[in-house]
């Protein structure tokens, strides 16, 4: 007999985060996947856990492909090319995969801002993986118009110190700094964000606390990192 959808919705969900925990990263993703297909059916968006344990998942899934991309040196011959089209294959499936749920299911179905950039802007770093390993300029100009959407949100409705727009800013800098090239862009963009948010803080009298402490020294290292990038161009 099959279960009632909260029922199946609970349970497929628990199997993925036994499944992300014993090592079993494809499996962790299909149950996602199951979940995400019955919320979508029932009109609902993820819940906080859910939307981060999809991320996680397929951040996991996802990371070894990229790695093994950026260690691989171009003097491995026919054989090497063909491995590493191999790999590539992989990874624009994932990307595919993601892709066609935030589309179909996730990005429809989220009414609160978070929601919305928290998609949009995953939309736009899946669309950024691909253009890392084909350059082509679909990929490019998708990934850009999904940050700038997600970017509208979170300029419109969340504060400079919301974990989700600072980390939107990050992802969308690393985006111009190194998949178009456009470093000045991508520095400033990053600057911009850091010193938005130091603003706020001043301004609160306050500091921020864990995840959004973390992606807020991150803008910093990258405009440290960059500044340096900076000063040799100009």
């Amino acid at each position: 007999m099959d279960m009632p959808e909260n029922r199946a919705r609970q349970h497929w969900f628990y199997l993925s985060k036994v499944a992300f925990e014993a090592g079993r990263v494809d499996d962790a993703v299909e149950f996602m996947d199951k979940v995400v297909a019955i919320s979508a059916a029932a009109g609902d968006d993820l819940t906080e856990d859910e939307k981060d344990h999809f991320f996680s998942s397929y951040k996991k899934r996802i990371l070894p492909l990229r790695e093994a991309l950026m260690s691989m040196s171009s003097n491995h011959g026919s054989l090497g090319s063909e491995y590493r089209s191999r790999i590539e294959s992989e990874l624009s499936c994932v990307c595919n995969r993601v892709l066609k749920l935030l589309d179909s299911h996730l990005i429809p179905t989220a009414s609160a801002s978070d929601s919305k950039v928290f998609y949009l802007r995953m939309k736009g770093d899946y669309y950024r993986y691909l253009a890392e390993i084909k350059r082509e300029a679909d990929s490019k100009a998708a990934a850009e118009r999904a940050y700038t959407a997600a970017e509208k949100v979170a300029v419109a409705d969340l504060s400079p110190i919301h974990h989700l727009r600072m980390g939107l800013a990050l992802n969308f800098s690393i985006f111009y700094h190194d998949v178009l090239g456009e470093v000045k862009k991508g520095f400033f963009m990053a600057l911009n964000a850091y010193n938005e948010a130091l603003e706020e803080m001043r301004a609160q009298e306050k500091t921020v606390q864990g995840e959004a402490s973390r992606v807020w020294h991150l803008l910093g290292d990258h405009c440290h990192d960059w500044s340096f990038h900076i000063e040799a161009i100009s």
